[in-house]
């Protein structure tokens, strides 16, 4: 079994080429009571013209002819060869010639494969090419800057449309401020939580270290054990390994088993 096949002439293409701009949009909205600007992305509708007019019938032959498909110059371009064509079609064959459909594959393949290649090698010479990959560069920028946006606020990656375009150019510097007036207090706030949280250690733990007693219920072997549990339990809940967790209660607890424990 081999693969033909036929070039077409005077095809016309029913795909349309790349827009050749991404354009700024945005919409307003209200929701209790706020009220808002959000800024969005669109393609032109001006596109870049294909004007390639060809095709390519594909069939496999052994016996009897099988015709597989007709693809476009452009289809070549935009999708993988297993879209263009259907399974159904392989399975067909499969059947029909008792041949594997990896087989099959592997015998278009073999035949089609240089034919794409020829023609992206080409495509890539135009300027439809060019833009589409710019314009997938700046997509794809526009999606780290929201993801970066969103895990240094804290907050979903939908509000940086409010602040920037898709071109990462400044839009409502008002809320902008807003939002970095909601960080710096946030960021504050666990300082001075973490620095409160080190001072109760301390303050507890010299407490409870400076306290004494002269009777026991545990043998020496036992509190050397205790002491053993006491370690562990600090350095568990010390505020220094929970950065982000308030364990002032479980030091006042841990140290007051410290004290129990005459350890």
């Amino acid at each position: 079994m081999y693969c033909h096949i036929e070039e077409l002439h005077n095809i016309p293409t029913n795909t349309l080429g790349e827009p050749k701009k991404i354009l700024v949009d945005s919409y307003t909205w209200s929701n209790n009571g706020q009220t808002g600007k959000t800024y969005t992305y669109r393609m032109s509708n001006e596109r870049y013209e294909r004007p390639i007019n060809k095709a390519y019938s594909i069939s496999l032959c052994k016996d009897e002819t099988y015709s597989l498909c007709v693809i476009h110059y452009y289809d070549l371009v935009d999708y993988d060869l297993e879209d263009c064509i259907g399974e159904s079609k392989i399975d067909s064959i499969t059947k029909q010639t008792n041949i594997s459909s990896d087989e099959i594959w592997s015998i278009i393949k073999s035949e089609v494969r240089p034919l794409q290649e020829r023609i992206l090698n080409e495509y890539q010479q135009t300027e439809e090419y060019l833009a589409r990959k710019h314009h997938q560069e700046v997509l794809k920028e526009y999606r780290r800057a929201k993801e970066d946006f969103q895990k240094e606020y804290g907050i979903a990656a939908s509000e940086y449309d409010r602040c920037y375009n898709v071109f990462g150019e400044l839009m409502n510097s008002e809320y902008l401020n807003q939002l970095n007036q909601i960080l710096e207090e946030r960021i504050n706030l666990k300082k001075n939580s973490k620095k409160y949280r080190k001072y109760a250690y301390q303050e507890n733990f010299n407490n409870y270290y400076n306290s004494s007693s002269n009777s026991s219920e545990f043998n020496d072997d036992e509190r050397e054990m205790l002491g053993k549990f006491y370690k562990i339990l600090a350095k568990k809940y010390h505020p220094d390994s929970n950065p982000d967790m308030d364990t002032t209660s479980e030091i006042l607890l841990i140290n007051k088993l410290k004290k129990s424990w005459r350890v």
